[in-house]
């Protein structure tokens, strides 16, 4: 899921709603930002973090959020590659990526 955004915007409190945490607690599932939900800021060095955040995100079953990922065009074909991956191993089911 691609976000584009205009300046000023965040779409962390949408995906704290998507999340579950301001629906009704009958709700099993939440997601809570800073918990099992996360977000890297992409910059310069950033990307052997984001490659581990999302193998152990896939791995427990968390969110992750990668802002800015404009960035860094020339290593979203690795990106494309590390998804490919997670796609082949038997991840988590709640795992998502933003």
């Amino acid at each position: 899921m691609f976000f584009i955004l205009s300046p000023g915007s965040n779409p962390i409190a949408d995906l704290q709603i998507l999340g579950g945490q301001k629906l009704p607690k009958k709700i099993k599932k939440k997601f809570e930002y800073g918990k099992n939900f996360t977000d890297i800021p992409m910059g310069q060095g950033a990307e052997a973090k984001a490659e581990e955040a999302m193998k152990n995100c896939n791995a427990n079953g968390e969110w992750l959020i990668l802002q800015n990922i404009h960035l860094m065009p020339k290593w979203l074909a690795s990106l494309e590659d590390k998804l490919k991956e997670i796609a082949k191993e038997k991840g988590h089911e709640d795992f998502r990526l933003f």
